[in-house]
């Protein structure tokens, strides 16, 4: 087996990743060889259910295609790329947001297109590309009209993220949310669990340096954001936040009193959240060190990682992404 340099297959970012490749026609399409990954764990649709909607539509044109069902003890990146040494064509990720980052990480640098079915809790990355949330919908993206969207990533400890990295109550809200309450509550569970870590904590004090700015702040929330998506649309994190921006965005959440919770709240609910006093932006561009007094948890596309310190570098252009023709 090669190293990971060995699958890079001479890709050329600038040529090969744009915005929005052009619409795909059907007619057009070489046959495929497809590897599935499937998180068995993601509630929202059986694994079986999974495997029969996307042979039905690969079957009609005779592409070639494996599954593969975790167990949460493989590397799936390595297996992503294993994969592509053998030839497939395209790459299927039918779990959450994190089965869908540990897929998209074996596929940087690559010029082979992932393919989404969001069946877990939130399904970040997938509703901020415009990918249907219907399981019959989301398969049969792969083999009708569609374009390539090449979108950026943040690279931790040689690991990829594409939607956020959240340091304060989110971590602590996905900490304090187990899987069962996940799989018959969804997002209401994670609502619930936020509520309970809100009682109680206090802003921290958070150094945070990037390549052209460094400040100290006292924070409830510092978010990292690559998607601006907030959990479901029309929410967003802040303006401006998009997936092929080639650059992150930091949010700085700043509340000490219910007042400014409400002031939170309500401008995101307006989505005018520059107008907030409670909120404060600036954007990165190569890289960026988050400190705190006391280590505290971090997420990472929905999932803990680590605690604090941590450190991310900005991938621009990192992984080929299959999205509707037109957007929703």
């Amino acid at each position: 087996m090669g190293t990971y340099d060995d699958l890079i297959l001479c890709y050329d970012r600038n040529n090969e990743c744009e915005k929005a490749k052009p619409t795909m026609n059907i007619e057009q399409q070489q046959p495929q060889y497809v590897f599935t990954i499937i998180n068995p764990a993601s509630g929202m649709a059986r694994p079986d259910q999974i495997r029969q909607m996307l042979a039905t539509h690969f079957d009609q044109l005779q592409w070639t295609y494996e599954y593969y069902e975790t167990t949460g003890q493989e590397d799936i990146p390595e297996l992503v790329r294993q994969a592509v040494h053998r030839g497939c064509t395209m790459v299927v990720a039918a779990g959450g947001d994190g089965t869908v980052g540990a897929v998209a990480s074996g596929l940087v640098y690559t010029q082979i297109p992932l393919g989404i079915v969001p069946v877990g809790t939130a399904n970040v990355l997938a509703q901020d590309l415009d990918i249907p949330l219907n399981l019959d919908q989301a398969c049969a993206l792969f083999t009708s009209n569609y374009r390539i969207m090449c979108i950026d990533a943040m690279h931790i400890n040689d690991h990829f993220f594409f939607t956020q990295v959240g340091i304060g109550l989110d971590a602590l809200m996905i900490r304090n949310t187990g899987r069962t309450a996940k799989r018959f509550f969804g997002r209401v569970a994670y609502i619930w669990s936020g509520l309970r870590a809100l009682m109680g904590f206090q802003p921290q004090r958070f150094t945070i340096v990037t390549d052209t700015y460094s400040t100290r702040q006292r924070a409830l929330q510092v978010i990292v954001a690559n998607s601006g998506l907030l959990g479901a649309k029309p929410f967003q994190y802040g303006p401006d936040i998009h997936l092929d921006s080639q650059h992150v965005v930091v949010c700085l959440v700043k509340a000490h009193t219910i007042y400014d919770y409400m002031n939170v709240a309500w401008h995101t609910l307006r989505q005018d959240h520059e107008s907030s006093r409670n909120i404060r932006y600036f954007k990165v561009q190569h890289h960026i060190d988050i400190h705190s007094r006391r280590p505290l948890p971090v997420q990472a596309d929905g999932e803990l990682i680590q605690e604090t310190p941590v450190h991310i570098r900005v991938v621009p252009a990192a992984v080929r992404v299959i999205v509707p023709s037109s957007p929703a």
